[in-house]
């Protein structure tokens, strides 16, 4: 059976029939995997000195401060400590329930 435009289906069903994750998700792994490298190489190298680097040149809305490449592996943390905190207790109801 083909399916259409006309169908409509929702993108997460897709994703999920097909087993492919979200381009954010993908994104958050591959900052975090980075970052492991990072934090594995010598204080000396130019990129480890560069971690916290402010560019100062480009766009940005007033009142609202740059956001360094450091500052987004920081969020990318603590949503992923958040997301495993949800996991668990969502686990736990399950098995509390059962």
């Amino acid at each position: 059976m083909v399916k259409t435009r006309k169908d409509k289906i929702r993108n997460e069903r897709i994703r999920g029939h097909l087993g492919v994750a979200l381009i954010e998700q993908k994104i958050r792994d591959r900052h975090l995997s980075w970052f492991g490298h990072v934090q594995r190489i010598p204080n000396t190298t130019l990129v480890k000195k560069c971690i916290d680097w402010q560019v100062s040149r480009g766009c940005k809305r007033s009142n609202r401060p740059l956001k360094t490449w450091m500052k987004s592996v920081r969020e990318d943390i603590l949503e992923l400590k958040y997301m495993r905190v949800c996991e668990k207790t969502t686990l736990l109801r399950e098995l509390k329930s059962m």
